[in-house]
């Protein structure tokens, strides 16, 4: 609030140590700290069954507003159903109940989300299976709806509408007050309606309404998997942030890490997508809250699960801190550096190649200074596996395809780099020849290009694989242990992998490079056929023409173009003849 203090509200069943009292069943638990985490009160309201608070906020006279779900219709609740109601109510700034108000019918009801507008009324959101009671007179769009409610100050009813198609919606939604409307956002299976479509199972939704409850716009974000909205938060420059969880790997979900994983992304005043990412490990992570800090500061508030030594999985809270595309949390690292925003993660000896129809994507960085282009790499999500690479834009060894107008070029001679002209710009210049050309992007503040390099190039390496969990949480395939759980070497030149059961998929193929310039040691792209099965695939290393003394990398791949690599390094020359194309069964 205005003075620093902190207000909290949940559920609960005690009536002892910091909970004063308890009505019966589960109450509403609202608690007032300080800013050091002191208790100032500690108050419950609700009736003789379960009563649990969802959501509050500092209202404009001081006090708070709570909103939750109600089964009951006595104690603090004077005009509950016997079944689930949306239940508010209004505190002032001890805590005293000021007002309350049930809202529902003769189904089940569950509000997530309580707001104060600018005029001092009160807009409600939430899950409603009725057509009855307060929603009488409304059309079910079939299956549970976003219900909403306008609310006058003192808690009377204004309005009442329902939102969603003939699948379910409602579940974890969030309101935010706009100049001409409200934004809302939920999670959505339908792919009608008020829905504009659906991209599988559940899917984010993000619409607008105006203050009369008519829809504006309506958007839905996801892939063929489920993808489960959990927050929504106003950013800077009318843009808005949402956070959650998503099992797809495809549609609007570039990468999954493995089981769930941290889904945000950013979307613009109209929900047009900005950016999108996903955060997590190999097991099951979920977000829970997004919020904006610094300007183009985000944090993110979610649960990742880790595998423990035990064999058992731990769940942690976890705390995201996002810049721009960055990500950081506490024990594993996923980062898109601001200053190499590509998203290619391939390279060949004469080529970088990108992962969306031969492109890549490069968001403008700094200002006032020459740009490398680049990207970052990181695998199993530990930061001791990062590698970097990098190279300057030259006329002798690039060129460079635009997917933009040209709308301006002048004669320019000072270097071949790429020149931002002013941060947060969409006009950008580039070098090609002896010509600086001026491109305005499309969308603003992204380049689309392809890059192609016209002779072998070497790639600055910043920083070096690790052996340390690379196989250890391999996803696609496993690499051959010794009992003592080390790995087998390659005593005649042979190296044993094979596929991850729970992740056998189709074919993998594998690839293997010298490190650190990054020649492919063999043209060939190996393929593991799927019908191998369990059985352990023999990489005969004679086929890639070792050195002795060298690094090398191992790279496999699943048919969804996702690699995962080893480092090993030679002890001596090899000399013997490939057999079997390098691969063989045992």
């Amino acid at each position: 609030d205005n003075s620093g203090n902190y207000v909290c509200a949940g559920g609960s069943f005690s009536a002892d140590g910091d909970v004063p009292s308890n009505q019966g069943d589960m109450d509403f638990w609202i608690v007032k700290l300080s800013a050091t985490g002191t208790i100032l009160w500690s108050k419950t309201y609700g009736g003789s069954s379960r009563d649990r608070a969802y959501d509050v906020n500092v209202t404009s006279d001081g006090g708070y507003i709570v909103g939750g779900e109600s089964w009951s219709s006595d104690g603090d609740i004077s005009g509950g159903s016997a079944n689930n109601d949306y239940w508010q109510i209004k505190l002032n700034a001890n805590g005293n109940l000021l007002w309350e108000k049930s809202v529902g019918g003769a189904s089940y009801e569950q509000s997530t989300s309580i707001i104060e507008l600018s005029t001092g009324e009160f807009f409600v959101t939430g899950l409603t299976f009725s057509s009855n009671g307060d929603f009488a007179g409304l059309t079910p769009k079939g299956g549970g709806d976003l219900g909403a409610v306008k609310l006058d100050a003192n808690g009377n009813t204004i309005w009442v509408n329902l939102y969603g198609g003939s699948g379910q919606e409602g579940q974890e939604s969030m309101a935010i007050e706009e100049n001409d409307g409200i934004v809302i956002g939920s999670r959505t299976s339908s792919s009608d309606g008020d829905v504009p479509g659906n991209k599988g199972s559940n899917d984010y939704w993000l619409f607008k309404i105006d203050h009369s409850g008519n829809v504006l716009w309506s958007k839905t974000y996801g892939g063929s998997a489920n993808d489960a909205f959990m927050d929504v938060k106003k950013a800077t420059g009318n843009d808005y942030l949402l956070t959650g969880w998503t099992l797809s790997d495809d549609g609007d979900v570039h990468h999954n890490h493995g089981g769930s994983d941290i889904w945000t992304l950013k979307v613009d005043s109209v929900g047009d997508t900005l950016w999108t990412q996903t955060y997590g490990g190999p097991d099951n992570d979920e977000g829970t809250s997004v919020v904006e800090g610094l300007p183009g500061e985000y944090l993110v508030l979610g649960v990742y699960q880790q595998l423990q030594p035990t064999g058992d999985l731990d769940d942690q809270a976890c705390l995201k801190k996002v810049m721009s595309i960055m990500c950081h949390q506490w024990d594993f690292t996923a980062i898109v550096e601001p200053d190499d925003q590509m998203k290619s993660i391939g390279v060949s000896q004469n080529q970088l190649l990108a992962n969306v129809d031969g492109f890549i994507e490069y968001t403008i960085g700094q200002t006032g200074r020459d740009e490398t282009i680049g990207f970052t790499f990181y695998e199993n999500d530990h930061l001791q596996d990062q590698v970097e690479y990098g190279f300057r834009i030259s006329a002798s060894t690039i060129d460079i395809y635009e997917q933009a107008a040209l709308v301006q070029q002048f004669p320019y001679t000072n270097g071949d780099v790429l020149r931002v002209a002013r941060e947060g710009s969409n006009i950008v210049y580039y070098q090609n020849g002896n010509s600086l050309r001026t491109i305005a992007t499309n969308p603003a503040n992204i380049i689309l290009a392809k890059v192609i390099l016209t002779q072998p190039m070497s790639l600055s390496v910043k920083a070096s694989f690790v052996e340390i969990n690379f196989f250890n949480s391999f996803k696609y395939a496993k690499l051959e242990k010794k009992l003592d759980g080390s790995y087998y070497r390659f005593p005649g030149n042979k190296l044993r992998f094979r596929y991850n059961e729970k992740y056998r998929s189709g074919n993998l193929t594998y690839k293997i490079y010298r490190y650190p310039d990054y020649v492919l040691m063999s043209d060939v792209s190996h393929t593991i056929p799927k019908r191998y099965g369990d059985n352990w695939i023999t990489v005969d290393l004679c086929d890639f023409f070792y050195a002795a003394g060298l690094i090398y990398i191992l790279e496999v791949s699943d048919e969804k173009g996702r690699k995962e690599y080893l480092r090993f390094t030679s002890d001596k020359q090899m000399n013997c003849s490939p057999t079997n194309g390098g691969l063989s069964q045992n």
